[in-house]
């Protein structure tokens, strides 16, 4: 029988043992008991013991980390489907950050991580209540396999991802704007002035009232081109 009191465990999944000791260091400090699989199969055969998140890399032999998250989703799994589940990135995994919002991952974590940002992102991840999809809708999602190519799933991910940064919730602004860095926004700050990447895409319409993913998406967006690192926002009041 669980202890209710007990630490909630954290299995944290990747193929690079230095990340895996680096993760299990923070989230012991954090107060977070931990296990870790150095791949996605290893991972499967543990979740019968993880009480609190997982926290996934993606790139890994044999499978990835977003065919965990898949499978969760879908069922296929003894958690709960709407389990919490964080996802590691790096700059240049768009397509990643795209595929796992359309699974509903419960937060991204961006590398390198701080342990001040792994503490907020756990938190959020453990307390987001997710409105889950019909399982059957997650499995007709086709994810890469290992060394599979990136084709498009038949559920678009990228139209759900370009849906959640031009589709903003539209809140008036208390206060001046101000420009700020992209790693200095906070959830709550409005965008002030329509926000485009270098291509002239626009990536957040003024009104936008920003929120942890968001932050997460542009976070990536801008650290992959320094052009667009900074952002016009001012505070928010509905």
């Amino acid at each position: 029988m669980l202890n209710a009191k007990a630490p909630k465990s954290v299995l944290v999944v990747d193929d690079q043992a230095f990340v895996r000791n680096l993760m299990v260091r923070m989230l012991n400090d954090l107060g977070y008991a931990t296990q870790t699989a150095s791949s996605g199969k290893e991972a499967i055969m543990a979740l019968d013991f993880v009480t609190g998140a997982l926290i996934l890399d993606h790139q890994m032999d044999g499978m990835t980390g977003l065919e965990v998250l898949h499978a969760v989703r879908t069922g296929e799994t003894p958690l709960e489907r709407d389990f919490p589940i964080l996802m590691l990135t790096g700059h240049a995994e768009s397509d990643l950050v795209m595929r796992a919002s359309a699974l509903d991952v419960s937060a991204f974590l961006s590398k390198p991580v701080s342990k001040a940002k792994l503490s907020e992102r756990m938190a959020y991840a453990m307390e987001r209540k997710l409105v889950l999809k019909p399982s059957v809708e997650y499995a007709a999602i086709k994810v890469p396999k290992v060394g599979g190519n990136q084709q498009e799933t038949e559920e678009d991910p990228a139209r759900r991802l370009k849906e959640m940064l031009e589709s903003p919730d539209t809140v008036a602004v208390e206060g001046p704007s101000q420009q700020l860095h992209y790693t200095l926004v906070e959830p709550g700050m409005v965008v002030v002035e329509n926000f485009y990447s270098a291509g002239g895409t626009l990536l957040l319409e003024a009104g936008t009232e920003l929120t942890v993913e968001l932050i997460d998406q542009i976070a990536i967006k801008c650290a992959a081109n320094t052009e667009i690192a900074v952002i016009t926002v001012a505070q928010g009041r509905r």
